[in-house]
């Protein structure tokens, strides 16, 4: 009887390794060598913190309700009637591929979102950006930074999982690439588009401009025209660092960084999540494509720790580029990247180590909570070196 329950148990581990099948399982051990890290608790303190976040976000979010079969969406809660985007979509397929492990077993959540991804696609290709709850198309057409995550996050599965999924995730993530660069870049201009029906040199969004992919997608799809589109959008970003002194970019401008017509020229809720993207270009490269991303992270991180006195609390939702306070909110949307660029030099460890410590304790959930929670996220995995690039460096 013993020998017939220690085959039994031996068949289940093997059975379970063949289920289980992540190269690079959370969590990550990167060398944190480009960047300092929270030194006011340990790794293991800070990886359970991101486990209790993911938990959070995945139950008040994750659902199959309103999906195809064995599809999954990342819905925005109920004051946006439980709606999804393509921009809820590719954040969720960038946590599911690095939270994977043998507790959390993320690939068929991964599955399942992109299913829903391929479900909606546009006369492009691409994913149009508004569902709703029922499934029905409530605006039309791509939102670029969407569509550039799932591509990253298609990449980063193939090296994750292999050929495990329901999907050739490097199949499926060169033809995204191709659909962006047909549609979504302007044509002779490398300028990043907001999306595939409108926008380009006259109107863009910084936080689409996603520097850090860029020398992936070149050398994934051995197309160098990538690294040009990266030289543009540093060019723009330069102009933010040339005439302001805060580290602030905007909402939305022209390609040479000046005020395009109505749209908004302020630091908000779609330009928060830029001193995330330049702390992860900067964790993953240094200097080697622009000190830009760099220095503007370094000057916002020291004029956000003069504006708030060195009290996280408050940093409000909202400033001018010149540093007024226009927002009346507070929330971890703007206090998640601000901890992470606070990341870039080591005599910001005792502000780094503030923000983090109240990063870690912020509320999640609510009615309002999809956004600030999802960047909640993305930000403690950066911050506790859990974001690394599974192209080139696990």
């Amino acid at each position: 009887m013993l020998k017939k329950i220690i085959y039994a148990g031996l068949l289940l581990l093997i059975f379970t390794g063949i289920l289980y099948a992540a190269n690079y399982p959370y969590p990550h051990k990167m060398k944190m060598e480009k960047t300092i890290m929270p030194d006011n608790f340990t790794k293991e303190q800070m990886d359970q913190d991101v486990e209790k976040a993911y938990q959070d976000w995945f139950h008040a979010y994750v659902t199959s309700d309103g999906a195809p079969h064995q599809a999954y969406r990342v819905h925005m809660g109920k004051a946006y009637d439980f709606e999804s985007t393509s921009e809820s979509i590719g954040f969720g397929m960038l946590i599911m591929v690095l939270m994977d492990n043998q507790k959390y077993n993320t690939q068929k959540y991964f599955d399942g979102l992109y299913a829903y991804y391929k479900k909606y696609l546009d006369a492009f290709g691409l994913m149009h950006w508004k569902i709703s709850k029922d499934g029905k198309i409530i605006k039309a057409n791509s939102a670029t930074e969407a569509d550039e995550n799932a591509a990253l996050a298609l990449i980063f599965a193939h090296q994750q999982w292999g050929n495990s999924g329901k999907f050739n995730y490097k199949t499926e993530a060169k033809s995204i690439l191709d659909r962006i660069k047909k549609h979504e870049i302007e044509p002779g201009t490398f300028v990043i588009k907001p999306g595939d029906t409108w926008g380009g040199s006259t109107a863009t969004n910084p936080i689409y401009h996603s520097t850090a992919y860029y020398p992936i997608f070149a050398d994934f799809t051995k197309d160098k025209n990538w690294l040009k589109i990266r030289e543009k959008s540093y060019k723009m970003f330069q102009y933010f660092y040339d005439n302001f002194e805060t580290g602030l970019v905007p909402d939305w401008c022209k390609a040479n960084g000046q005020p395009s017509g109505k749209l908004d020229y302020n630091y908000l809720y779609n330009a928060c999540q830029m001193p995330l993207k330049f702390t992860i270009e900067y964790l993953w490269y240094g200097n080697q494509g622009s000190p830009v991303p760099y220095l503007m992270n370094h000057r916002l991180s020291a004029w956000i720790q003069t504006k708030t006195d060195e009290d996280p609390k408050k940093i409000v939702d909202g400033y001018t580029l010149n540093g007024e306070a226009i927002g009346k909110y507070h929330n971890a949307a703007f206090v998640g990247p601000m901890t992470a660029a606070t990341m870039v030099l080591p005599e910001l460890q005792p502000w780094l180590n503030k923000m983090y410590a109240y990063l870690r304790e912020m509320e999640t959930g609510g009615d309002w909570g999809y956004y600030q929670d999802t960047l909640r996220l993305l930000s403690m995995l950066v911050v506790t070196g859990n974001f690394p690039n599974l192209y080139v460096n696990p």
